[in-house]
């Protein structure tokens, strides 16, 4: 046996910390997604805490009611910055499928190398605990005369901003449930706008009788049948915020028209548009159909790109703008050439982001980055038949 003695002996507490940083994920869950376009995509902002974390990376993890794996959204981590709203779509679901489990996944890593890996939902909640979201096709509210109500519809996608319709106190009599219900275009088309037409009234009214044959289907962008189980009546208008987010739309003008049951047409007064969320405001007087075009009354420069100077090396919030063309959709055509007459890149369709080139060559912004120096744009509108053309400057 060994006795071992100390003496005076003065022990000092050594402690470590070990730095993490604080990740605050911010998310509205998404509760419907759409029968229609059978999209997620939701809208996620972060923010880091502290200094030394400049980025992170993204990605959204999935399952569905038809396949229990777990997979991600995207097959490369998207790179995101600091207080930066950001979106993330899931693949197109398939028709057998009638909901979607999701959960965000963001991993920042500092100058020293240190991970943080954060959930929303909180994984210290629950690892398995995922969102909910199932495919439906409408949204129910209950309403009633003395507080009115208000029902709203979310498609699922957030980058825009689905359909409300408030009513006021007093807006309406009696009470009762009021549905939205989302409306196939295509149906539409074929059901609501047989061949013959209506006379366009010449009297100069916020509201007329539309010809259909002013009904172009391409510039459809969403359609909406607003109703009551309740005999529920509008004593007054009430306030409807409709989105116009169909894939791709650089739309900043628009007209909404009504129906009562799709054989007359008329035209409904816009009262406001916000082009950052992607809605129209209106007030509506009846229950029925409602249907979100873009304007046919459009000018030349309602189609041109805003800014004719894009310089690449200029990034807001971590993304390259580029020329944006408004007020196009599918069917419509933007083309770039250079100043010799060599076709660079054509846009036959809007991404996410609309009618955007970016600078790169070849078709939808898919190849090279082109040189600086000046183009010349080419846009074709299907509707109006006609070739607008203008200048533009890339630089590097």
């Amino acid at each position: 046996m060994v006795n071992c003695a100390f003496a005076d002996t003065t022990f000092a507490t050594l402690k470590a910390y070990v730095y993490f940083p604080k990740v605050t994920i911010s998310h509205t869950p998404i509760k419907t997604i759409s029968a229609e376009t059978r999209l997620l995509k939701p809208k996620i902002s972060v923010e880091f805490g502290r200094e030394g974390y400049s980025s992170a990376t993204a990605n959204v993890l999935y399952y569905t009611d038809k396949d229990s794996t777990v997979r991600t959204a995207l097959d490369d981590e998207l790179t995101i910055y600091n207080n930066n709203e950001f979106y993330i779509a899931l693949p197109e679901l398939a028709e057998s499928v009638s909901s979607v489990h999701y959960k965000i996944r963001i991993i920042a890593v500092n100058d020293s190398g240190v991970t943080t890996e954060a959930y929303y939902p909180d994984s210290n909640v629950s690892a398995d605990e995922y969102i909910e979201a199932l495919v439906a096709s409408s949204a129910t509210a209950e309403v009633n005369a003395s507080d009115g109500g208000t029902v709203e519809y979310s498609d699922g996608n957030q980058e825009y901003s689905g359909t409300t319709v408030t009513f006021d106190p007093g807006s309406v009599s009696g009470s009762g449930s009021v549905i939205i219900e989302e409306i196939s275009l295509d149906d539409l088309f074929a059901a609501f706008f047989p061949v013959s037409g209506y006379a366009r009234s010449a009297a100069l009214k916020a509201v007329k009788t539309v010809a259909t044959s002013d009904i172009d289907k391409n510039k459809m962008l969403t359609a909406y049948k607003v109703y009551t189980t309740g005999g529920i009546n509008i004593n007054t208008q009430g306030y409807a915020t409709f989105s116009y987010g169909s894939s791709g739309s650089t739309a900043t003008k628009f007209d909404v028209l009504y129906s009562a049951d799709g054989s007359t047409w008329e035209y409904v007064k816009v009262t406001s548009v916000d082009t950052e969320n992607k809605t129209v405001s209106c007030d509506i007087s009846n229950f029925g159909y409602y249907l979100i075009m873009v304007s046919s009354n459009l000018n030349d420069s309602d189609y041109r790109p805003a800014k004719r100077v894009r310089i690449k090396s200029r990034i807001s919030n971590g993304t390259y703008e580029g020329f944006r063309f408004g007020n196009l959709v599918e069917g419509d055509t933007v083309k770039i050439y250079n100043l010799n007459g060599k076709k660079i890149a054509e846009l036959t369709a809007g991404d996410t982001n609309g009618f955007v080139w970016k600078g790169r060559k070849d078709t939808n912004n898919s190849g090279d980055w082109a040189e600086s120096g000046t183009y010349v744009y080419q846009i074709k509108v299907k509707e109006k038949g006609k070739i607008i053309s203008g200048t533009i400057a890339f630089v590097w």
